[in-house]
């Protein structure tokens, strides 16, 4: 999901679902949209499982009501005819909830978005192709092959609150497990390497 995406789509419906929480009854509400892509690679040697991508995206929610009390609520979303209603179930238990004076959404402040996540720039460049050099680096003479396993994923979240501010962070994070055993002594040995670059 690129900035631009989120600025048009998902920034007004956002901002939409908090007018839905203020009528509905909330004294405040904060609304986190998290998106996440995922990839992964397992291989044993050069011969490796074919690369799969997993998407995924959740709504949370904190609503609050005039004694301070909140309620939380985490929903698929994709579902977007679930969010009034989760919004609605988290005013009733944030009213049913022990006060809390004083508390409400986090204070207005000036922030910068650059920083917030570390991205890599080269993720979307990051294709089979060049896991496809990661494989040909793991061919092995010996008479048990590495064993690779590869995972990324590219995390994107938009922040909203009523109190009239917005931030966005936009991360990558890459994960290379390599394993094996030591030659004709049975002793596993592995290799991990985890980082914000590819």
């Amino acid at each position: 999901m690129t900035r631009d995406h989120q600025a048009k789509t998902v920034l007004p419906h956002l901002q939409n679902l908090l007018k839905i929480a203020m009528a509905s009854g909330a004294s405040g509400a904060e609304f986190l949209h998290e998106q996440t892509i995922q990839r992964e690679l397992s291989a044993s040697g050069a011969s490796a499982d074919p690369f799969t991508t997993t998407e995924g995206e959740i709504l949370h929610g904190r609503i609050f009501v005039d004694t301070g009390a909140s309620a939380t609520f985490s929903v698929n979303a994709a579902l977007l005819g679930r969010h009034q209603a989760s919004i609605e179930k988290a005013i009733a238990r944030a009213a049913n909830a022990s006060a809390n004076p004083g508390a409400g959404p986090c204070e207005r402040y000036d922030i910068q978005e650059r920083g917030l996540g570390l991205l890599d720039p080269r993720y979307s460049t990051i294709d089979g192709e060049a896991l496809q050099e990661l494989l040909e680096l793991n061919e092995s003479e010996g008479a048990r092959p590495h064993q690779l396993q590869y995972r990324d994923s590219h995390r994107s979240r938009l922040f909203v609150s009523s109190n009239g501010f917005h931030a966005t962070s936009v991360s990558t994070f890459y994960k290379l497990r390599l394993s094996n055993e030591i030659p004709g002594r049975n002793l596993p040995i592995e290799e991990m390497a985890c980082g914000r670059a590819f």
